[in-house]
């Protein structure tokens, strides 16, 4: 027999790592399904891999395929089973009350099916049709919803456990999680509502992630730079294999032989939308100055080790190595900066003297918690009772004899006897024998944080020898 497993995760990144670990394991790519939350754009479908392009007509009917997908509720737009493995034949599908999903698999394929439309409940319709419960089906409908993915396989009865065993890493807790819905106020997935936006979904993400950890969703970017071209195409063409989309993998080619006034203008400004430090940006700068290549790519937390494994599998260079290696040459960060300031074009040298500040603040953390439950547990009692009963019984006995006159001879009579019995009468009293009490104390205490800040001391060595009298007067 046959069933069908599906789990739900907080981010695309989590649930294509299952999908990998599933086709490791032997399990068939045809029973393997994937939906994804695309509020947040990050799945392109041009065909190039870039951005998205104003109209997709994959199937060369005149008509955008992801506005067919929108009006039909579950239409493809792009290619859903491909040739190289479920993950690289991902496609959008436009689902009512989720809107756009990136979608891969037999369930992708059931929800563009025209037998499986929005009449008969779209992705509802879809999962209880492959035997998910209606109540966790409204649940799995919600999760993707709200910026989650889905991952349904389907496996013979005695690789059931082997199957959870994969699917089970870093699941989402249904009952968990549907219990948060419902105190918010949600009842059941509704095909009808608005779908989320990406302002929502970070938001949802956030709300589930444990405090002082970077949510699932959030996006990091990686940068690596190379010496040569060969490399950095290498790391881009494995960074795309690994799950990122090609609009989120940006090469910067830098210029051998440029001067520092074409790197402070030009080289600086290519960076400008990079979030790392000016002192790390300028040695980006420094490094596509003197001929290399800048790989960056922005993607979801759980994917930025495997980013920094692939960039270092590739050879980028040690940066803070090459750093110092340029400061033994005489560059120092920043001179490579673009600067405003009017000393610099006197021809003037500055070294700015710096000072590191200690600030400790408070947050709060989770160190557990203490649970508390009642519940109910029936024991057998057993008591004797002594019970009476009055039976009354009639016989007819024969007689031969004479009437004596006071048998009250020809007169109507009634005779009768009652029967009684005793029956067991059983009343139960609740008594309260024990008081659980949960209480809650705060204490406060001063902790001494150790750190060390820096600061940069400046020596001045004047080596000028002094000008005598007699000269300063001839001058």
């Amino acid at each position: 027999m046959t069933v069908t497993i599906s789990r739900l995760y907080d981010d695309y990144a989590t649930a294509s790592e299952v999908v990998r670990e599933l086709q490791k394991a032997g399990f068939r790519r045809d029973d393997i399904s994937l939906i994804a939350n695309n509020a947040e754009n990050w799945y392109s479908s041009s065909p190039s891999g870039g951005e998205p392009s104003g109209r997709v007509d994959r199937d060369r009917d005149g008509t955008d395929d992801r506005a067919e997908g929108a009006g039909a509720g579950a239409a493809v737009g792009a290619g859903v089973l491909g040739a190289a493995g479920l993950l690289a034949g991902l496609g959008i599908i436009a689902i009512p009350g989720v809107g756009p999903v990136v979608a891969a698999g037999w369930l992708a394929s059931t929800l563009a099916g025209a037998a499986a439309g929005a009449a008969t409940g779209g992705l509802i319709g879809a999962l209880t049709q492959a035997g998910v419960s209606e109540e966790d089906a409204h649940l799995y409908a919600e999760g993707v919803r709200r910026g989650g993915t889905l991952v349904s396989v389907r496996v013979p009865e005695a690789d059931r456990a082997r199957a959870e065993a994969i699917l089970d890493r870093s699941t989402v807790n249904l009952r968990d999680r549907g219990k948060a819905y419902r105190q918010s106020g949600w009842s059941r997935f509704d095909p009808k509502g608005a779908p989320y936006t990406a302002e929502q979904v970070r938001s949802e993400r956030q709300r589930y992630s444990p405090p002082g950890t970077t949510p699932a969703g959030a996006t990091c970017t990686v940068t690596a730079l190379f010496e040569s071209r060969g490399p950095a195409a290498a790391a881009v063409q494995r960074l795309h294999a690994s799950g990122i989309p090609n609009a989120d993998v940006r090469m910067v080619e830098g210029r051998s032989g440029a001067t520092s006034t074409q790197n402070s203008t030009g080289f600086w400004d290519s960076l400008k939308d990079l979030f790392i430090p000016d002192e790390d940006r300028s040695t980006y700068a420094e490094g596509l100055r003197r001929g290399g290549f800048l790989v960056t790519a922005r993607t979801i937390a759980p994917l930025y080790g495997k980013a920094l494994e692939i960039l270092d599998d590739e050879g980028a260079v040690d940066i803070d190595q090459r750093a110092a290696s340029w400061r033994t040459e005489g560059w120092m960060p920043g001179t490579s900066t673009p600067s405003s300031s009017s000393g610099a074009r006197r021809g003037e040298d500055v070294i700015p003297v710096m000072e590191e500040q200690l600030k400790v603040g408070k947050r709060d953390i989770s160190h557990g918690r203490v649970r508390v439950r009642s519940y109910v547990v029936e024991s057998p009692v057993h008591e004797q009772v002594n019970l009476r009963e009055d039976h009354v019984h009639v016989e007819r006995r024969p007689v031969d004899r004479p009437a004596t006159g006071s048998e009250q001879l020809f007169q109507e009579r009634i005779i009768e006897a009652e029967e009684r019995a005793e029956e067991a009468v059983v009343q139960k009293q609740a008594r309260v024998k024990e008081e659980v009490v949960l209480k809650k104390e705060a204490e406060q205490h001063t902790e001494t944080v150790a750190d060390k800040v820096r600061r940069t001391e400046v020596k001045v060595e004047d080596e000028r020898t002094p000008a005598r009298q007699s000269d300063r007067r001839t001058r």
